[in-house]
Order: C-alpha cells, then sequence, then structure tokens
C-alpha cells in the first residue's frame, strides 16, 4: 500500500495503516484491533490505569466516566461500550488468576495476544 502525503493534516487513517505527520517526520504505524490483537499485559495496564482513574472507591469522579477513562487508558482506540465492557469483565473475573499470570508473564509475544487468553478462559477441562 502507499501511502501518499496529505497537506494541513496531522494524522490521518489509509486502509489499517495510521499516519502521522509531523514537521520533516513520517510515522507510519499498523493498527491494532482491540482488543484481541494487543498482549494481554497492555490490556491489563490498561484496565489497571482505567482502575486508577477510577478511584477504587466504587464510584466515578464527575466528568470520568468509562468512556473518559478508557481514552485516557488506550490512547488512539475507538471506545466501543459492548467491546471494552465485554473485555473488563474478562479481566475482572481473571484478575488473580493463574491463567492471567501465565499470559502476563509471556510479556509480548505473539501467544500472548488478548484473544489468545480469551479464548483460554473459553475452554473447559
Amino acid at each position: 500500500m502507499a501511502l501518499q502525503s496529505i497537506p494541513n493534516s496531522n494524522s490521518v487513517q489509509q486502509g489499517e495503516i495510521y499516519v502521522l505527520y509531523l514537521p520533516s517526520i513520517l510515522i507510519a504505524i499498523k493498527a491494532h484491533k482491540w482488543p484481541g490483537a494487543y498482549y494481554t499485559l497492555e490490556i491489563v495496564n490498561g484496565f489497571m490505569t482505567m482502575d486508577t482513574i477510577h478511584g477504587g472507591d466504587g464510584k466515578r469522579p464527575p466528568g470520568r466516566g468509562r468512556k473518559v477513562q478508557f481514552e485516557e487508558a488506550f490512547l488512539g482506540v475507538p471506545y466501543k461500550k459492548s467491546t471494552v465492557d465485554k473485555a473488563y469483565v474478562t479481566f475482572k473475573k481473571y484478575q488473580s488468576s493463574l491463567l492471567l499470570r501465565h499470559y502476563l508473564d509471556m510479556g509480548a509475544h505473539t501467544n500472548a495476544t488478548w484473544a489468545k487468553f480469551d479464548r483460554a478462559t473459553k475452554v473447559r477441562l
């Protein structure tokens, strides 16, 4: 896919490539599909950030709804309530599990994506 310069624009999406234009610099980053293509570590860090923004007392501070929290924790990722809620429930359910610890310990490995972790939570032994 050829990337073309677009005048008077700071960033644009071209297909699955996000292009950021800075003076004299062009940065192209392949977009990841959230949450499946992200590493489990990234998702957990983001949800922990959301919980920190949350305040930890079960009440959201004024102006700090889940959408605002999500946008601060996952910069540039579009907020989709049902997808975020589903992933967050999975995170909370498995937060202190050995399964989640296993995926976190793998770090940024190709087998440590959220999609693979999510699939593993659904396997019945």
